[in-house]
């Protein structure tokens, strides 16, 4: 280890609304496991950094986020440690001139931090024949699927010069959550809610979904 970068913002989930009287939010349990992305670089230089795949760290605690409303996108955020490695690799030959050394280096996370932080996210355009309807009172809740992978999610770019990717599945875990107010829709963005891949969920007040 070179360096300690420290406790880092990362996306851990997204909830949506394109209507009124809907509101959302998520948890993320104890337990939950999030993959993230790991920078990799010749030089270990400020902003020389490429995706050199993906390491999968678990929260130690249950972070449950507020609860938001009308026409509103969030992402919800929290917290890993990050650092950054020199990785030195010897091949050995034959004989002593035979053998290689080759020297890179590695940002990557090491360990949950904690927090529970958001912002607000644009709301994002659904696909034809995603929605299903809710009635009045009823509730919806995700805790299986893949879920999205967000090529900045992990903000380092203070740090290492680029963010990194992160992505966290609904699972038992992990839980997005809307409940209805009102007759109202629920729409995926690759899928319908209740399919293998929805991806991001958007409450709508018709059955023809969202167009930003």
């Amino acid at each position: 280890m070179l360096k300690k970068y420290g406790a880092e913002n990362v996306i851990i989930g997204q909830t949506y609304s394109a209507t009124t009287k809907v509101s959302h939010t998520l948890t993320y349990g104890k337990g939950t496991t999030s993959s993230l992305g790991v920078g990799v670089s010749g030089s270990g230089t400020f902003g020389s950094w490429q995706s050199g795949g993906t390491t999968s760290e678990s929260t130690t605690i249950t972070n449950s986020y507020p609860t938001y409303g009308d026409h509103h996108g969030v992402y919800y955020k929290t917290q890993f440690n990050y650092a950054k490695y020199r990785v030195d690799c010897v091949s050995y030959g034959v004989t002593p001139q035979d053998t290689q050394h080759r020297t890179h280096y590695e940002v990557r996370p090491t360990s949950y931090f904690g927090g529970a932080t958001t912002t607000s996210a644009a709301i994002p355009k659904t696909m034809s024949g995603t929605c299903a309807k809710y009635v009045n009172g009823s509730h919806f809740q995700r805790t299986t699927t893949s879920a999205v992978s967000w090529a900045n999610g992990a903000s380092l770019a203070g740090d290492a010069g680029v963010d990194f990717s992160s992505e966290t599945g609904y699972s038992n875990t992990a839980t997005v959550d809307y409940s209805f107010h009102a007759t109202h829709y629920l729409c995926g963005t690759a899928g319908s809610v209740g399919g293998s891949h929805p991806h991001r969920f958007v409450a709508t007040g018709t059955s023809s979904g969202y167009k930003p």
